[in-house]
């Protein structure tokens, strides 16, 4: 099998925005990472590799669930944390980023505005 990079995208949206619809359920998120000496990084890594608790503690993984579901009640929104180190010069995305699932799929839960606030971004993987 040969190797070589494959192109990938994510539909980001800031995390700002995202604070300013949950902040009770950030600021508890960010007091669960800081208590248990997890860190933002490990948490979206854990997502991007569908494994979660191997790479932070239960509570961590619980307050980040109860966040993302919150999101997803509030605004119509499926949205991951994920993360990627940039390989590429070109790459539009380096680190933690909040990707919405669902943003091409018709749904009028999700309002106007937030769809404006998501950017499509652009990175290579090799593999």
């Amino acid at each position: 099998m040969s190797m070589g990079n494959s192109a990938q995208y994510v539909d980001d949206i800031n995390e700002e925005v995202l604070r300013e619809i949950a902040p009770a359920k950030f600021e508890h998120l960010e007091f669960v990472i800081d208590e248990t000496g997890d860190c933002w990084d490990d948490l979206a890594r854990g997502q991007e590799y569908y494994d979660i608790e191997s790479y932070v503690t239960k509570q961590t993984k619980d307050a980040y669930e109860d966040l993302i579901i919150y999101i997803n009640e509030k605004t119509g929104m499926q949205v991951i944390i994920g993360y990627h180190e940039a390989e590429d010069s070109y790459d539009e995305v380096d680190g933690i980023y909040w990707n919405v699932l669902n943003r091409m799929v018709p749904n009028p839960e999700i309002p106007k505005s937030l769809h404006e606030a998501i950017e499509r971004k652009f990175f290579v993987v090799f593999g």
